[in-house]
C-alpha cells in the first residue's frame, strides 16, 4: 500500500523562502562590513624593567674630593642616566626601553685644593649591558714591609773597587738610604774605596750590596750583620747568575730597577731586595747601549722596571714574577684621523690591547691659588671605535669652570701585550701630541 504525506503549500514555500531571505540579509551585512577594513589597535609592549648597569662604591672619599658622579651613555652617545655617588652607595640603573648591548661609563671627580680645583673625567667605552662595577678602595699599604723599629746603624766599607759607577745596598725588605763619603757622590771621580753608614732595622740582619764598577761589571755580595762594622774587599764580590741587556734609545730620562723576592714574600712596588737601581740624571755616565742588568738564582720571583722618555714617547715596562730576559723598546707612529673627543679615530703601527686618550685644559697658576685643571680620558679596547656622549647640562651648569669646550687633545696611551700578568705588571707606551 502506498502512503503519501501531504504538506500544505504554505509550509512547502514558507520554510525555504525564509531561509533564503535570512541568508541574503546576512550576506548583505557581511558585504557591507568587509568593504570598510577595520584598523587594529597596536598596543605598546609592556616591557619589564631591565637592570643595564650596577655601580658599587667601596672607596672612601679622599678629604680633597668634593663630589663624584657617574654618567651613562648608549653606544651612539645618547645619555641614559647620571647620578652623584658616595662611599657605600649601591646604584642600580634600570630602564623599560631597549638599551644597546654596549654602553659607556663616565666617572667625574671634582677635587678642591688650596691652590685651585681639579676635574678628572674618565670614560670607559664598550661596557657590556648588565655589567656590575665595584669601585675599590685603592692601593693599601702592606704591613709586611712596615718597619719594626730601628736599633741603630753600622758602617760598611768596600775596598779595591776599580772605579765606582753605582752602589746599591738593601736588606731583605728595604732599599736602604745611605750616607756616602764625599768621594762617592754621583759624577765624582772613580773611587777605589767606599764607606757607607747603614740603618739597622729590628729583625733585619741580612744585607745585599751590589756594585756597578768602572769597568761596567755588575757584581754583588751578601752578608749577615753580627753586631760590628763590616769591611769587605771587592775581590770577594760575585758575578750575578744571569746577565741581560737592553739597548736604550737616545733619551732625556730613564729609570731602571730590578728587585728579588723570596717565595713567601709579597710583591711590592718599592720594597724587596734591590739588585740594581739607576736614575739617569743621578748617574749620567752609566752606559746605556747596552744597559746591563742581572738576576740572582737565590730568589724565586722578581720585579723588573724600566721607564724611559725619548722623542715624544714615554715607555713603561714593569714585570712581576719571572725574569724579564728581553726588552724591546717600541718606536711607533700614530696617525690621527679625527681629533674630536666624541669620535676620536687613529691608526698606529703597533699591536695593542687597549687605549686611553687624554684631552686637557688648565688656566691660572698654583702660586695665585686660582689653578683650574680638567682632564678627560677616553678608554677603548683595541679595534673598538666608540662614540662618546656629552655630559648632562645639569653637570655642565654646576661646574662651568670645567671649560669642556676648551679641552684639547694631549696624548694617547697604548696598553701592550704582556708575558706575565702577575701583580701590577704593565707594558705601555704614551705618545704625546706634537
Amino acid at each position: 500500500m502506498l502512503y503519501s504525506l501531504q504538506i500544505p503549500l504554505t509550509m512547502k514555500l514558507g520554510f525555504p523562502l525564509s531561509l533564503v531571505l535570512l541568508m541574503c540579509i546576512v550576506f548583505a551585512c557581511s558585504k557591507d562590513q568587509s568593504s570598510e577594513p577595520i584598523e587594529e589597535q597596536k598596543e605598546e609592549p609592556n616591557l619589564d624593567s631591565i637592570t643595564y648597569f650596577t655601580f658599587i662604591s667601596e672607596r672612601p672619599k679622599d678629604e680633597n674630593i668634593v663630589e663624584e658622579w657617574i654618567v651613562l651613555h648608549d653606544a651612539e652617545g645618547k645619555l641614559l642616566d647620571f647620578s652623584l655617588f658616595d662611599f657605600g652607595d649601591n646604584l642600580v640603573f634600570e630602564s623599560k626601553h631597549d638599551i644597546s648591548d654596549l654602553i659607556s661609563v663616565t666617572e667625574i671627580r671634582f677635587t678642591q685644593y688650596d691652590y685651585g680645583k681639579n676635574y678628572t673625567i674618565t670614560t670607559t667605552t664598550g661596557i657590556e649591558k648588565g655589567s656590575k662595577w665595584t669601585l675599590g678602595p685603592g692601593p693599601q699599604s702592606d704591613d709586611f714591609y712596615q718597619s719594626n723599629g730601628v736599633e741603630g746603624d753600622f758602617n760598611v766599607t768596600v775596598s779595591g773597587i776599580p772605579g765606582l759607577e753605582k752602589l746599591t745596598v738593601t736588606n731583605t725588605k728595604f732599599n736602604l738610604g745611605l750616607s756616602y763619603s764625599s768621594t762617592t757622590f754621583p759624577g765624582s771621580p772613580p773611587s777605589t774605596d767606599i764607606s757607607a753608614d747603614l740603618t739597622l732595622y729590628t729583625g733585619e740582619n741580612e744585607y745585599y750590596v751590589s756594585i756597578l764598577d768602572g769597568l761596567t761589571q755588575l757584581k754583588y755580595y751578601n752578608f749577615s750583620y753580627e753586631n760590628m762594622d763590616v769591611s769587605l774587599n771587592y775581590e770577594d764580590f760575585l758575578e750575578f747568575d744571569a746577565y741581560h741587556s737592553v739597548q736604550l734609545p737616545d733619551n732625556n730620562f730613564y729609570i731602571f730597577n730590578v728587585a728579588g723576592f723570596k717565595e713567601d714574600y709579597p710583591y711590592s712596588e718599592q720594597n724587596g731586595v734591590v739588585l740594581h737601581d739607576v736614575i739617569s740624571f743621578q748617574y749620567p755616565e752609566i752606559p746605556t747601549r747596552p744597559f746591563v742588568y742581572g738576576y740572582l738564582d737565590i730568589f724565586e720571583k722578581y720585579r723588573t722596571l724600566l721607564v724611559v722618555n725619548y722623542k715624544n714617547l714615554n715607555y713603561t715596562r714593569v714585570q712581576y714574577g719571572p725574569r724579564l730576559e728581553e726588552i724591546i723598546i717600541p718606536d711607533p707612529t700614530l696617525t690621527i684621523t679625527d681629533f674630536s673627543r666624541s669620535s676620536f679615530r687613529f691608526n698606529v703601527d703597533l699591536d695593542y690591547i687597549s687605549s686611553s686618550h687624554l684631552w686637557s685644559y688648565s688656566e691660572g697658576t698654583s702660586s695665585d691659588n686660582n689653578l683650574y685643571q680638567t682632564y678627560w680620558y677616553v678608554e677603548a679596547a683595541s679595534g673598538f671605535e666608540p662614540f662618546v656622549g656629552e655630559l648632562p647640562e645639569d653637570i655642565l651648569a654646576r661646574y662651568p669652570e670645567m671649560n669642556i669646550a676648551d679641552l684639547e687633545y694631549e696624548q694617547s696611551l697604548l696598553n701592550l701585550p704582556l708575558e706575565s700578568t702577575e701583580y701590577n705588571s704593565r707594558n705601555l707606551i704614551v705618545i704625546k701630541n706634537e
